[in-house]
């Protein structure tokens, strides 16, 4: 007889008395999710999936059924856990073993000569489970596309694993902010990574990083002459910014007033607001505005605004954070060159924001 080729675990059937309780056991207890499930006419049931594991089908019992009941019906007392080492039952690993808590009797063990731990326990209808902590599998983690491999981040975000979760946080962020995602944007790059990960099975469907469950994702926009700067974020750090010129409005005259000028008068209006990268933006692109030039200047306004929002990141009072004013006061001055701002004619509409809305 050939042996079968390519095989993986399909899916584990278990009969049930009552398929709900027991569905509910395991998506309360182990994340599974309830997907479509035929109808089987006659009898209820209910098809659960762990996302990049394996499928659970419960089957409602058949009371004429010449199976082999379990270890005891599903109306009984739980037995001991201690047996079952010995005894029929599936063993999932987690990734928070010592924190993760099943709310019912257990019996702790460890593999012999190999010292991985071990804890029984059963489900509602009496079938056995065993739970280890997740082993290192080689290769698994290089296979991982993480944040440092697609942006331009540092520390700890850099090592983060990309996952299907922060990829729809930033969709989220993006259609609320700019109406739609951008194409080949942030959230789309996450979306190809996370695609990735779920298929080398490196993260499940609904998994998120810590560092974006923690600290979260954002997407702003700072509006300086002529032009919206479009910044997003993931934990703080700028995974995307792009800058979008301003649709003219008609009848639009030139002032005399300079960017360094409304700049120092963004440090009069707004100086109290603690500098932020979304800031730091805005203030680089009004000095490539005045100078024409797309380097920054060494200890200019656009290097000391960036070195004061990273600063601030990592300070928690805001009262000691360094502040717009610190930055832009005397703006004219700082500047290498300087030229006339744009003013539009006609009054702003109620939606339009100023240099520093967020």
């Amino acid at each position: 007889m050939a042996a079968a080729k390519g095989v993986s675990l399909n899916h584990i059937s278990r009969e049930s008395s009552d398929v709900t309780r027991l569905a509910n056991f395991y998506k309360e207890i182990f994340g599974f999710e309830e997907i479509e499930t035929p109808n089987f006419g006659e009898f209820k049931v209910i098809w659960l999936n762990l996302p990049s594991a394996f499928s659970l089908h419960l089957i409602e019992r058949n009371p004429a059924t010449k199976l082999p009941e379990g270890p005891w019906s599903a109306t009984s007392a739980v037995a001991d856990p201690s047996h079952l080492p010995r005894g029929h039952h599936i063993c999932f690993s987690v990734d928070n073993f010592d924190s993760f808590d099943k709310g019912v009797e257990t019996f702790q063990s460890s593999v012999p000569s190999r010292g991985v731990k071990q804890v029984f326990f059963f489900d509602p209808d009496g079938n056995g489970l065993e739970e280890q902590p997740r082993r290192p599998q080689a290769g698994r983690d290089e296979e991982a596309v993480k944040y440092g491999d697609v942006f331009n981040v540092s520390g700890e975000l850099a090592s983060k694993t990309v996952a299907p979760r922060d990829a729809a946080m930033m969709q989220s962020a993006e259609t609320t902010v700019l109406g739609q995602t951008q194409k080949g944007g942030p959230a789309a790059t996450m979306q190809s990574a996370a695609t990735q990960n779920e298929r080398a099975g490196v993260v499940g469907h609904v998994d998120a990083s810590d560092a974006a469950e923690d600290r979260g994702v954002s997407v702003t926009e700072t509006d300086v002459p002529g032009y919206r700067i479009v910044t997003e974020s993931v934990a703080g750090q700028v995974v995307g910014q792009y800058v979008q010129p301003t649709p003219a409005m008609q009848a639009a005259v030139v002032s005399a007033i300079t960017i360094g000028e409304a700049l120092e008068a963004t440090a009069k209006t707004a100086g109290d607001k603690p500098v932020d990268q979304s800031d730091a933006a805005a203030i680089q692109a009004a000095e490539v505005r005045a100078t024409g030039s797309n380097v920054i200047t060494p200890g200019g306004l656009a290097a000391t605004a960036q070195s004061a929002a990273s600063f601030n990141a990592a300070i928690e009072r805001d009262e000691n954070k360094i502040k717009l004013r610190d930055i832009l006061t005397d703006a004219t001055s700082k500047l290498p060159a300087d030229k006339a701002a744009t003013r539009r004619a006609g009054r702003r509409g109620s939606g339009e924001r100023g240099l520093w809305h967020r």
